[in-house]
């Protein structure tokens, strides 16, 4: 297997070393999870192509037909069935990027694949939030957590002003594809210095006009982002007596506690 690619990772370190590991023997099923931003679909695909070159299927989230909201259904997990199915000497891996968007009957569907191992057909899922996977994949999974890479900075190069690349860094905190996107996509920068500088006014304001700004809030993903970005500016600011209740919202979000009743506790309670 050719390991050029995963050299050139940037990857947490003992990270690298977990990824290095599950090289020299791919199991069966590998989860890998991890915060936004940190390259999951990347790291992801490059395992896939150091383990079998270009026997490689990628299903990622997609509109269907007439859906307003990409996902992985049953039709994608069929149509992996028939390519994992086949008898093979090479090895052959599918990766399922962003798995805890699968919907209706789809996790049955890849439990069952997962279940009726073929030979030489290897699996990568990966998600940013493993309480949306059923319990029943995890458990048949190798889990690996892509942490934070500390020296993530140095993918700077000084091709940004000083100041810039310091708001970067903040925002990023150390995660590699998020760094990429804030100096590749100028568009993308402005929001997301829009979204702190909200959140800055977020803290000041009366609790009417945080449960006001709050009911934008109209998905998990946005409201786990906003959390995270409002922890980072919590501990910017040395308020950290208020990263428990940040912690404590976040877990129940992820365990598929109400939305709009979370969100109000945070608006009353920060």
């Amino acid at each position: 297997m050719s390991l050029s690619n995963f050299d050139e990772l940037i990857i947490n370190r003992q990270t690298r070393r977990f990824l290095a590991a599950y090289l020299k023997s791919p199991t069966h099923t590998l989860l890998l999870t991890g915060p936004l931003g940190v390259g999951l679909g990347t790291a992801a695909a490059t395992l896939a192509r150091a383990v079998a070159g270009s026997n490689v299927i990628i299903i990622r989230p997609t509109l269907h037909a007439k859906q307003k909201t990409a996902n992985i259904n049953i039709a994608d997990i069929k149509e992996v069935k028939k390519l994992a199915g086949n008898r093979r000497r090479a090895p052959f891996v599918v990766v399922i990027d962003d798995a805890d968007k699968m919907t209706g009957g789809t996790p049955e569907a890849l439990l069952k694949l997962l279940e009726e191992p073929a030979a030489n057909a290897h699996f990568i899922i990966t998600t940013h939030n493993m309480y949306n996977l059923p319990a029943t994949i995890s458990s048949r999974s190798q889990i690996i957590h892509l942490l934070p890479v500390p020296e993530a900075d140095q993918m700077l190069n000084n091709t940004k002003p000083p100041a810039k690349q310091t708001q970067i860094l903040f925002m990023a905190s150390g995660l590699p594809a998020e760094i990429s996107r804030l100096l590749a996509d100028e568009e993308y920068f402005r929001a997301r210095a829009r979204q702190f500088a909200d959140i800055k006014q977020f803290i000041n304001h009366s609790v009417y006009q945080r449960i006001a700004y709050l009911s934008k809030i109209k998905s998990r993903d946005e409201a786990q982002q906003f959390i995270s970005n409002l922890a980072k500016i919590t501990v910017k600011t040395g308020q950290t007596d208020s990263l428990s209740l940040l912690s404590d919202v976040a877990e129940r979000l992820n365990k598929n506690g109400n939305l709009k009743a979370q969100l109000a506790y945070l608006a009353n309670f920060y």
